[in-house]
C-alpha cells in the first residue's frame, strides 16, 4: 500500500507559500466577486430592463387612472353646475 502526502502539511506548505505573496492572494480572493458581479449585473441587465419598464407601465396606468377620475369628477361637477343653473333659470324665468 502507498502511503498518500500528509494533508495537514500540505495545507501547511500551501499557507507557508501564500503568505511570502499577500498580494495574490488579494487579487484572487477578488476575482470571485468580480465575476459574480459581472454575472449578475452584466448577463442579467435584459431581464432587469424589463422588469423596470413593467414597473413603469403599471406606474403610467395609475397615473392615467388618477387622472381619468380627476377629469371625471370635474366634468361632472361641470355638468351639476349648468344643470343647476339651467334648473333656476327655468324656474325664474317661466
Amino acid at each position: 500500500m502507498t502511503q498518500g502526502s500528509n494533508p495537514i502539511s500540505e495545507i501547511n506548505k500551501l499557507i507557508h507559500t501564500l503568505s511570502k505573496r499577500p498580494l495574490w492572494v488579494f487579487a484572487w480572493g477578488l476575482l470571485i466577486p468580480s465575476l459574480y458581479f459581472v454575472g449578475s449585473v452584466f448577463w442579467d441587465l435584459n431581464e432587469q430592463n424589463a422588469h423596470i419598464a413593467k414597473v413603469n407601465s403599471l406606474a403610467h396606468t395609475y397615473e392615467m387612472d388618477a387622472r381619468k377620475t380627476a377629469t371625471l369628477t370635474a366634468t361632472m361637477n361641470l355638468v351639476w353646475g349648468a344643470a343647476v343653473e339651467a334648473a333656476s333659470y327655468f324656474s325664474l324665468n317661466l
